[in-house]
């Protein structure tokens, strides 16, 4: 269920951003499944890291999830997950940098490498997909 895994990750990151004096934000559009056909698992997974990332970046502003949806044919849909934050941002160059093995944006804030997030292991989740 779409809704309960975007209530769960809410539950979980809300919080976060309120101690740190952020906003935190879940839309889900009115016509979005309530049940999917994918491994649920993989898609938290990498909204999870997506949200952590944007919560420990942002020190001012708000972090959104936005959860939308592209009807594709008959009973079919294609489901986007959208984390968008009013962090530091990422140059168009390290954009290009990010789901490599262990990189970090230029600009970030400096993290011992096992504060890291895999972004090279997310990237090979979204494309099993084809996302």
């Amino acid at each position: 269920d779409v809704r309960h895994a975007v209530d769960r990750l809410e539950r979980l990151w809300e919080p976060n951003a309120t101690d740190k004096g952020i906003g935190f934000v879940c839309e889900i559009d009115d016509n979005v499944p309530s049940v999917i056909r994918g491994d649920i698992t993989r898609i938290r997974q990498v909204v999870y890291n997506l949200l952590s990332n944007a919560v420990k970046f942002t020190s001012k502003g708000e972090v959104k999830l936005r959860v939308s949806a592209e009807e594709t044919g008959q009973d079919r849909a294609k489901i986007s997950f959208s984390v968008s934050d009013t962090g530091v941002g990422i140059s168009e160059e390290a954009i290009s940098r990010l789901f490599t093995s262990f990189e970090q944006a230029d600009n970030a804030l400096p993290f011992p490498p096992y504060r890291q997030y895999p972004n090279h292991q997310q990237r090979e989740i979204l494309a099993f997909y084809g996302l």
